[in-house]
């Protein structure tokens, strides 16, 4: 069995040699040390380390150090040189097999130049991820290898170091499936010596239901023999002694010595591209479908500003008696509680954060929670363990509000009518750069101080299938409910630049954890004074895509004193505008439209008249739609669904401002 640790040194992808101590003359080197080095295996075996590569005074005498006391040492070559490939090393003592002698195992860690540095991560990644055609080389040159290992027995000894510092677990068996050989990383993985392993079935390393199977695979393996790789694009778990399992690549090599077949296999830990590759995917559903849930809370408000503006219209426009008030006002709350859904949606694709301003967020929970309580089991008790004097976060209210209120709503439903207690916490926490929380839901969050919010419920928990799924639009488990509660939780997180993270186990109940960056803004007063609504006069232009919302948009601003023209898009738009750009005081201008968008439109508009004040209007947020402009080169915003009151105040002020500027620069 000692001469398979040559073969599995040539199919291994770390770059290693062995040297000669006494001499320094490369007596060895593996394929992936010809790879990094650039040149062939007859330019270096037989040739001094020194020779080969120019050294500074330091490796030397560090090699003579390695050589002299039997311990392990690192290198990193500063050299300028730009002959010298390789930038660090790691040097290994070795004790020869028959001779007694001491030599030296050299691993290469680093390149000279990036180029040839990333000419080795290369290497070192085709070795990790395609082993299987290593290993498939190295059993077509098994036959000269065996020749070759008959005339070089002495370098056995060197080739076993090159096995140990192999970063793959090494596993030879034979046909009855006995392990025969293990190197160092193989007893890091699965957690046993090397002595516990030797002669036992293999089917040790795996988990106790894979046994009975893997025995016939093996088996038909031995029969027809081939290199393969199996655990790519497929589940195979390795099986630590503790019982714990992971997630493993296996690739397999038959070598046949002489009548003496065996198997050879390289194993992979994969547990942390496994993470990577889930988070990964995570952050493409989360990405994809805040994508998809903004476009439609912004087709949906489009058609809920005709819908809450002519229902709004109409309640105006009848009798305070009339028998249809009640049946409007209903029509009016169905579509308020409609354009609160696209709230949650805009939320879940991070684009829902209107109005930010320093908030005390302990203060503000305790406000909430007073809201709430009815909403709450009477079963549960409130446990408010709040720390007032925290740092402001900056963030919108109406959203903070709804995070707050999903949360206590949920820990309350957990608990359900059995008694239980739904305790609330703020404070402090400091993250550092080796504290950040993996996983999607945490990805932008940066290193330095943050407010927390932790709401905990004594309920019945989740289990772990439960819990990776619960921040998925439309999953729920409850009776009722749209599965959209936690899910504009997480949206408001991300807009937010914040963190969230829950634990929790069946039967021991959940916790919520929320981050939010501290802010350095202050909490100013908010001014009481209120302007007075005055009656418009002058030509208002108004740009919308959408008929009914120009109907609508129209009849609301007349009504209010203002004569309207209206243009279905920019195009239009432009044309009006430079006809009868004196008459027009004020421009209402959609953001998406087809033929010509609204940040276009608008820097014509600006060109024929730099002073027309414009309002901009869009089912999107104020963030998300100023964002799309270079700068913020609108006068006022107006979010789609409105009601007349709120659009006639938004121009009547734009127009005064208009005209007090106007004024003043007289």
């Amino acid at each position: 069995m000692r001469d398979l640790c040559r073969p599995i040194a040539e199919a291994s992808p770390t770059p290693m040699a062995a040297v000669e101590g006494a001499s320094n003359v490369i007596r060895y080197v593996n394929p992936a040390f010809c790879l990094l080095a650039g040149r062939p295996e007859e330019d270096l075996v037989g040739v001094p380390f020194s020779g080969a590569f120019p050294v500074d005074d330091e490796f030397l005498s560090l090699f003579e150090r390695v050589y002299r006391t039997g311990q392990s040492e690192t290198y990193a070559d500063r050299s300028q040189s730009a002959r010298a490939p390789f930038s660090s090393y790691v040097l290994w003592p070795v004790i020869g097999a028959d001779a007694g002698a001491i030599g030296i195992v050299i691993q290469v860690t680093g390149s000279k130049s990036s180029q040839q540095g990333a000419a080795t991560s290369q290497a070192l990644m085709l070795g990790a991820l395609r082993q299987h055609e290593l290993v498939e080389a190295m059993a077509s040159m098994n036959t000269h290898l065996q020749t070759e290992i008959a005339q070089h027995k002495q370098s056995e000894g060197r080739v076993r170091a090159l096995l140990e510092s192999a970063s793959e677990g090494i596993v030879v068996i034979d046909e009855k499936g006995e392990i025969l050989l293990v190197n160092s990383t193989t007893e890091r993985f699965f957690g046993y010596e090397r002595g516990e392993l030797f002669g036992k079935p293999v089917e040790i390393l795996l988990k106790e239901d894979l046994h009975e199977a893997h025995r016939g695979h093996r088996q038909r393996y031995f029969t027809h023999p081939r290199t393969r790789t199996m655990g790519a694009g497929m589940s195979l778990s390795g099986r630590r002694k503790d019982g714990t399992t992971f997630p493993v690549e296996i690739s397999l090599s038959f070598v046949d010595e002489g009548g003496s077949k065996v198997v050879l296999a390289l194993i992979n830990d994969v547990t942390e591209r496994r993470r990577v590759e889930h988070q990964l995917r995570e952050l493409a559903k989360v990405e994809s479908l805040g994508v998809l849930a903004g476009g439609i809370a912004h087709d949906f408000n489009n058609m809920l500003t005709g819908i809450l503006g002519n229902a709004s219209m109409a309640m105006d426009e009848l009798p305070a008696e009339s028998s249809c008030q009640e049946m409007i006002g209903e029509v009016i709350r169905s579509a308020e509680r409609a354009a609160h859904l696209t709230n949650q949606m805009l939320a879940y694709s991070g684009k829902g954060r209107f109005i930010v301003q320093p908030v005390n967020l302990s203060q503000f929970t305790r406000d909430i929670v007073h809201l709430v309580r009815s909403s709450i089991p009477r079963t549960a008790e409130l446990d408010l363990q709040l720390v007032e004097d925290v740092p402001l976060v900056e963030a919108d209210i109406a959203q903070l509000q709804q995070l707050i209120m999903n949360l206590l709503i949920n820990a309350g439903e957990a608990i359900g009518d059995v008694p239980g207690t739904v305790t609330v916490r703020t404070g402090i926490r400091e993250l550092s750069g080796g504290d950040n929380p993996a996983g999607p839901r945490h990805a932008d969050v940066v290193p330095g101080r943050y407010v927390f919010l932790q709401v905990s419920d004594t309920g019945s928990g989740m289990d772990e299938l439960t819990r990776q799924r619960i921040f998925d639009p439309f999953f729920t488990t409850k009776f009722t409910g749209r599965g959209l509660g936690l899910s504009a939780v997480l949206g408001i997180v991300r807009g937010h630049l914040g963190a969230i993270d829950v634990e929790s186990t069946p039967g021991h109940g959940t916790t919520f954890t929320v981050l939010f960056p501290e802010t350095t803004l202050h909490i100013r007063p908010v001014p009481t004074h209120q302007r007075t609504r005055r009656v418009g006069s002058g030509t208002i232009l108004v740009v919308d895509d959408e008929v009914a919302i120009l109907k609508l948009t129209r009849f609301m601003l007349e009504k209010a004193g203002y004569r309207v023209v209206v243009a279905e898009n920019g195009a239009v738009a432009i044309d009006i505008f430079r006809k009868d750009t004196g008459r027009i005081v004020a421009v209402l201008l959609d953001m998406t439209m087809p033929v010509m968008s609204g940040a276009e439109t608008l820097q014509h508009l600006r060109d024929i008249r730099p002073d027309v004040p414009i309002a901009l209007s869009s089912g999107f947020t104020e963030l998300e739609a100023l964002a799309r402009f270079p700068v913020k080169t609108v006068e006022a915003f107006v979010q789609k669904p409105y009601q007349a009151a709120h659009l006639v105040e938004k121009i009547n002020q734009i127009v005064a401002d208009s005209i007090k500027t106007r004024l003043a620069t007289r």
